[in-house]
Order: C-alpha cells, then structure tokens, then sequence
C-alpha cells in the first residue's frame, strides 16, 4: 500500500511539473512599445485595422492555442467597435487601448516579399513557353514531375521567362501582362503538397553565393549567368505552386485572411502561432521598419515567434526592397485593455 502511494504522489508531481513548464513555455511578456517608433504609415495601418474586426477574425482568436493571450473575444469587439467609430487611430489611441506582449526567444528575421509582374500569353509559341498551371487532381507530384505530366488542359496562362515564373511560385501571386498591355491579377490557388526547399540556401551550401551576399537579386543574376543549371536548381524545390485569374482583388492580392495586402502593413507571420488579424509591432533597429502592422497573411518559409514577411507592393522597385530586406526583428503584439 505505501508503494502505492509514494508512486501515486510522485506521478502527481511530474504531471504538476510537465504543465507548470507547458505554462512558462506558452507564455508571452508584457513589454513596454518600443522606441523610436515609424509613424508615418499610421492611416494605413488605421484603414486595414477596421478591416480586420469581423467574424472571421474572433472566430480564429478563440481557437488559437495561445487564448485568452492575445485578448478575449469581448474585449477585442468592444476595441472594434471604438475603431470603427475613430476617424483617425493616432499612437495616443493605440496607446491608451493597447499594451504589448511578446514572446521572450532570440530574435527572429524580418524579410519582404512583393507581387511581380510576368509577361503571359494565351498561346503557347517559341518565346512563351514555360506554363503558369491550374490547379487540378492530377498533378500532385513534385516540380520536376509535374512540368513533364502535366497537359495543355492544364495551363492558365504562357510565360516567356522560366526565372520570373519561379519567383512568381515563391511570392504565390502577382500580374500577368498580356502581349496588349492588358493586365491580370494572379492568384495563389493551391500547390502540390510538398515541402518548400529554399534554392539561395542551395546556392550557399554549394559555395555558388556567398552567405554575405545573398539576396533575391543575387541569386536571379547567378541563374541568368547559369542558364543549363536553372532547371536542376529549381527541381532542388519540390514544391509546386499553381494559379487562377483574381477578379476581386483591386489594387493588390489578397492574402491569406481573405483581405487585399497593404504595402508596407500587412505581414505573414506563422499562423500555427498567431491568428491573422492581429496588429504588431516591428522592432527592428532600422526605424524605418519599426512600426504597426497587421497580420494578414502567411508562407510556408514564415516559421517561429519573432519571423514576419513585411508586403512592400509591385513592380521591379517592391522586389529591389523586398529582395534586400533581412533585419533582426522581435514582434510585440497588440493586446486590447479589458
């Protein structure tokens, strides 16, 4: 019977033990706004923050593992319903009906990402060769499979450069421009189900790039300076994006809250720890970057507590930044007073 009971006690213990460390494991800080704050984008982050209250966003607060942390239902709409009624959210505002909390890990990374644009035809020819592919049943293998399986069926649109279009599949949308200038919205519409293999990565561990120097830009001029090693490269990525036409997106894409991107505000954080909705703020010693933003979307390179993809817009001047933006970056998050 003693035995009994001395193991009884002692299983008590661990139990008591193993969630005491779960509990300090899931907790986040509260932490004072960092200093030096950007503010200049303020009506920005103002106009999406409004989007943000709805349904849909207190529907993944509650079912987010880390609730009640990042605030409870009720006190999130009673913030939505001051918001909305704000004309204009200035950092007093935030100030007066925020605190900040944070994750206390090493500091993560903060990178951009932008929507390009891609010359596209509805017609396979010499020049547009290389296929921007629907999102169908049948082609549920790895990259280098699918661009032999795949059929005419298949394709959404005709490209005429193999590099853009792999860069299109690693931002997951952008603009197609037809041979008239027309332009299309391009949409993320699934993938293949297999896991994103970073190809600068691969570039560094075979010493093609050194790890000082990689960027978005460096890693197009070694491939434009490498033509016969593209195809082996890309097929290091076994994972295969597909698209469809967007026709409700006006000036950007959506992301993966459903709500259009605002440059230089929206973000993709991990969504396995955070919903989306929440707003942030970066801190960063750039202070160009340390601001409020709103988590509006994701990736499947976008992992940990202190990582987020900062959108920075279209075109070749978004992909100039987005391509050489790497900083040290911890997240605080926004929490509403009770």
């Amino acid at each position: 019977m003693k035995n009994i009971i001395i193991f009884f006690l002692y299983f008590i213990i661990i139990v008591i033990f193993k969630y005491t460390v779960q509990a300090q494991t899931n907790t986040f800080s509260k932490i004072d706004f960092p200093q030096d704050l950007n503010i200049k984008d303020l009506e920005y982050f103002s106009e999406g923050f409004k989007k943000t209250c709805s349904k849909n966003f207190y529907r993944r607060l509650k079912n987010n593992k880390y609730y009640p942390q990042f605030g409870t239902v009720n006190s999130w709409e009673k913030i939505c319903s001051k918001i909305k009624k704000e004309r204009k959210i200035d950092l007093n505002f935030l100030k007066r009906n925020f605190f900040s909390i944070r994750k206390q890990t090493e500091k993560g990374v903060l990178t951009g990402y932008y929507e390009p644009e891609i010359n596209i035809s509805n017609k396979k020819t010499d020049k547009f060769k290389y296929p921007l592919l629907k999102k169908t049943n049948n082609l549920e293998y790895e990259r280098k499979h699918i661009l032999k399986k795949y059929s005419v069926k298949d394709v959404l649109y005709w490209t005429d450069n193999n590099i853009d279009l792999f860069f299109l599949h690693i931002q997951g949308s952008g603009v197609g421009v037809l041979p008239n200038g027309k332009r299309v919205k391009l949409a993320y519409a699934g993938n293949n189900g297999f896991k994103y293999t970073s190809i600068g990565k691969i570039l560094i561990r075979a010493q093609e790039i050194n790890e000082k120097n990689i960027s978005l830009q460096s890693i197009k001029n070694w491939l434009e300076k490498n033509p016969t090693q593209i195809e082996s490269i890309f097929n290091y990525n076994k994972r295969f994006i597909f698209f469809k036409e967007d026709h409700e997106s006006i000036n950007y894409p959506k992301g993966a809250m459903n709500i259009e991107l605002i440059p230089k505000i929206s973000i993709a954080i991990d969504d396995s720890i955070y919903p989306y909705g929440l707003p942030f703020v970066l801190n960063l010693e750039k202070q160009e970057y340390n601001k409020f933003v709103l988590a509006h979307d994701t990736g499947s390179a976008i992992k940990g507590y202190n990582r987020a993809d900062l959108f920075i817009g279209s075109g070749e001047a978004s992909e100039e930044i987005a391509g050489n933006l790497k900083e040290f970056l911890q997240l605080y998050v926004l929490v509403p007073y009770n």
